[in-house]
């Protein structure tokens, strides 16, 4: 929590913990992180699945991802995206010009880079014709978790 206040401020971690504790006795969930904004809900907090350090040490999200997208971006030759994906969910963080925010948020809904100790960092997705004959998969559940 000392992390979050340091990115954002302690007025607006308090308020965003106070709108939380009133909206979470409804079923609203994730009212905390929307208000904190993205660098709170960027901060990785430790877990004991995942590799040490990273076990047993908060982690802060990038400064600048977009800035970083375009570097990236420029420095391969490709269009970047840079996100937050976990088990809740995925966080498009920033995008450099040529990606499709949204397909790269449906594309890593559901983490399929994994969560614990599979060490990847970096996905190359590349476009394939979908078969004609074969559905596309379902747009995933809208919540109230961090843009």
């Amino acid at each position: 929590m000392q992390l979050a206040i340091d990115e954002v401020g302690a007025p607006r971690i308090l308020f965003a913990a106070a709108a939380s504790a009133l909206t979470k006795p409804f079923g609203v969930h994730g009212i905390f992180y929307r208000l904190a904004g993205r660098q709170a809900a960027a901060i990785d907090g430790p877990t004991s699945y995942t590799i040490p350090p990273y076990n047993t040490s908060a982690t802060l999200g990038p400064r600048d991802p977009a800035g970083a997208a375009r570097a990236i971006a420029a420095a391969i030759g490709a269009p970047v995206a840079i996100i937050d994906a976990n088990d809740a969910g995925c966080a498009v963080l920033g995008t450099s010009p040529g990606v499709d925010r949204r397909f790269v948020q449906r594309l890593f809904a559901d983490n399929p880079l994994g969560q614990a100790r599979e060490q990847t960092p970096v996905c190359v997705v590349r476009e394939v014709t979908w078969p004609s004959d074969r559905e596309l998969p379902a747009e995933p559940r809208r919540r109230l978790t961090p843009p």
